[in-house]
């Protein structure tokens, strides 16, 4: 019997770089508006865009590279995240 992960094919770097999507643009601020001052012409990404941009980013094979940076600083990296969000909430209380 045979895994997900032994039938799943391996793919090159530049196979990998080739089935990732291109980088999305964020839309810009109509023309008009750019002509009459000095507003950041990028807007933001819709919460679309950026869902599509983060898997994309996920996808491009280039964290893989160094398996400790994937597998062993992961959950370093989700607890983190959790220590950053405790410490934003308790400043928040403060202020």
């Amino acid at each position: 019997a045979s895994t997900a992960a032994q039938e799943m094919p391996v793919m090159s770097k530049v196979e990998q770089m080739q089935a990732t999507p291109a980088r999305g643009e964020p839309d810009k601020l109509a023309i008009e508006a750019r002509k009459t001052g000095f507003d950041e012409i990028y807007l933001p990404f819709r919460a679309d865009q950026a869902q599509r941009e983060a898997s994309r980013c996920l996808k491009c094979g280039e964290h893989n590279q160094d398996a400790m940076a994937v597998e062993k600083l992961s959950e370093g990296i989700r607890l983190f995240a959790v220590d950053q969000r405790k410490l934003e909430d308790l400043l928040a209380a403060k202020l």
